[in-house]
């Protein structure tokens, strides 16, 4: 015959509540995070994405802006310069003034033009920077059937840890009186 104290029976009631309130919490709290995955990531892939091409984008309207200010910096300038329109005749239209002599010169190549390297640098957009975690798995997650999937999968645990919750008679009672 063994003699139990009552806080033996008290801690055992109590690691027996405590099981299937485990189960339905471990069931249900993984069921919602999959759940989540399923619906958030795909969504996440999608704003990386819409980001790099918004970088992009204000990347060649800068040298679009850039560009565009240098043009009107020499417009402006063509009209108070003669000097500056015979540069840019010799440089563009092969122009060479009457009754001066030309003298071919070896030397460096000539610097490219202000608009020359605001176009190079515009064919050079910012590096799409490395895909995180998320973002590839939500890639991965657009895919219809797996997203699917990924959602029956996390209604099956959130359906599998309701079924796996035994009530009690007491909390039965206490429902049907509820009702």
């Amino acid at each position: 015959m063994a003699f139990t104290y009552p806080e033996d029976d008290a801690a055992a009631s109590r690691k027996w509540r405590a099981g299937p309130i485990a189960v339905f919490a471990l069931f249900t709290a993984a069921g919602v995070l999959v759940l989540a995955c399923a619906v958030l990531l795909p969504e996440y892939a999608v704003l990386a994405d819409l980001q790099t091409r918004r970088d992009v984008l204000a990347h060649q309207v800068g040298c679009d802006e850039k560009l565009a200010a240098y043009n009107g910096r020499m417009i402006r300038a063509t009209r108070e310069d003669p000097v500056l329109i015979a540069r840019l005749m010799i440089r563009h239209g092969n122009y060479r003034p009457a009754g001066r002599e030309t003298v071919e010169m070896n030397s460096l190549p000539p610097v490219p033009s202000v608009p020359g390297r605001l176009l190079r640098e515009a064919r050079n957009p910012p590096q799409r920077r490395e895909s995180s975690m998320p973002a590839r798995a939500g890639l991965w997650l657009a895919d219809t059937t797996t997203s699917e999937c990924m959602i029956l999968l996390a209604l099956a645990m959130i359906v599998a840890g309701v079924a796996l919750f035994p009530q009690r008679a007491d909390q039965r009672s206490v429902i049907t009186h509820l009702r």
